[in-house]
Parts: C-alpha cells; structure tokens; sequence
C-alpha cells in the first residue's frame, strides 16, 4: 500500500470527517482528497514527475502538506528545508539534494536566487510560491485550481519503496549527511506508533515542531493512516501549545 491509498481510503470511509486543522480552517477528508488530487494535476502539468526532487521551504502550513500528500501520489521525493538556515546553506542543500522544483514564497525565492550566483540556472517556473505573486515563478494556488474529473489520485505505478524524503542532517559534524526515506518507511513508522500509543480514527494529534523536521513528517502521515485528525501549528509557542489543548 502507497501513502496515498490511506488518503483515498478515509476521504471514502470519513468524507465529512476534519481532516486537518490549521488556525481558524478546518479541511474534511472529502475538501483534503480534492485539494490533493488538484494540486498533483497541477504539479504533472509543469513537469514534476516520479523521482523528481521537490525543495519545501515553508512554514508549517496547509500548503507543506497538499504539497506533501501530492507530491506522494506522483512517486516524487519532497526536500524539507529549514528555513532558519542561511541563504548559503539552502543554496548548497538545494544543490547536493539536486533539487529541481522549489516551493516557498516569492520574496524568499527574490533573495536567495539574489545573493546565490550557483543557483542563476534555476528554471523560474520550476518555482513555486505559496503567496499571490505575479512575478516570473509558478502560482501554487493556481495550480490547485483545477483538475479534469477522470484524473485519480493513486494510479501513478511505483512501488512503496519509492524514496520519500530526502533530508539533510548536521549531525555532530556540521556538515550535510543524507537521510532517505521511502514511502514504506513513513507507514511503517506510523503504524508501529499506532500499535505502541493504541491509537485509533479518533485521535487529534498537534503538530507543533518544524515540518522540515522527520519527527513531524511522521506526524502528518500518522493522523491520515488512522482516519484521525491532524491539528497543525504554524509556529510552537507555549500559549499556543496550551490554547490548543484547551480547545
């Protein structure tokens, strides 16, 4: 089973279900399969196929995770990027991990391609941002605009084993050391935490750590394996943390 199919499977068992909730939006399964499925169209349409790398550089955010979920369905590998780095950093994260698509936001992407001469190659339109530029990079709202209606998600052939994510860790060396996970590592993970917590469709689970982060990668697969809902907090604070729990 690919990680889509858990998407596919409770957008049908729990379509009115919340799915997702960011600050005051609260996504169902049925709205979080139809963004997911629009947005991978979307991504296909400018290029972005299976094995093709796809830099994240966004806050925890409803745009990390359509971005996640359809970039899964396609057999693509997602390279989360901390965002607190310097702009050399990303640019040498981006150039080791051979990112070819980037998804941030356009004043982001202004300044790294400004003041990174290594990366004056990149495609434009292989950039997508997340705000409403009408600048020279891919729109992502437009592109998860529109999908014809007998375009699946889930019928992309790759097996589980397809990469993932591809990270990139200082360690204790601080020096960039590459971590890959595949699709079937991200389930079996999730469903190793289902066993161990008892956990089951009824959870709501926060994510407040940094989605570039793995340990939050397993907690936006976890909620969507168990049919449960996935609360996700732009930025951890402890009012935040506790107004959450609160509610």
């Amino acid at each position: 089973m690919k990680l889509i199919n858990f998407l596919i499977r409770n957008s049908e068992k729990f379509p009115k279900k919340i799915a997702l909730i960011y600050e005051d939006k609260k996504i169902t399964y049925n709205e979080f399969y139809e963004k997911v499925r629009k947005l991978s169209y979307g991504f296909e349409k400018i290029g972005i196929k299976k094995g093709n790398k796809i830099a994240l550089i966004l806050n925890n955010s409803l745009e990390f995770i359509y971005s996640f979920y359809a970039a899964a369905n396609l057999g693509a590998t997602l390279v989360p990027i901390n965002i607190s780095l310097s702009k050399k950093d990303v640019s040498n994260q981006l150039l080791l991990s051979k990112s070819k698509y980037i998804i941030s936001w356009s004043s982001y992407l202004d300044n790294l391609f400004k003041h990174n001469q290594d990366l004056k190659t990149t495609n434009k339109k292989n950039c997508i941002v997340v705000d409403n530029s009408k600048k020279k990079y891919s729109n992502f709202n437009i592109l998860m605009k529109y999908a014809p209606d007998n375009y699946f998600l889930g019928s992309h052939k790759f097996t589980k084993k397809t990469d993932l994510i591809f990270g990139l860790t200082s360690g204790s060396t601080s020096k960039p050391k590459i971590v890959v996970f595949s699709q079937e590592t991200k389930i079996k993970r999730s469903i190793h935490a289902k066993k161990l917590y008892k956990l089951n469709s009824k959870e709501k689970i926060i994510v407040s750590t940094p989605m570039y982060h793995s340990i939050s990668l397993r907690l936006i697969t976890l909620p969507i394996l168990l049919g449960a809902t996935c609360i996700i907090i732009e930025k951890y604070t402890n009012k935040n943390w506790l107004r959450l729990i609160k509610k």
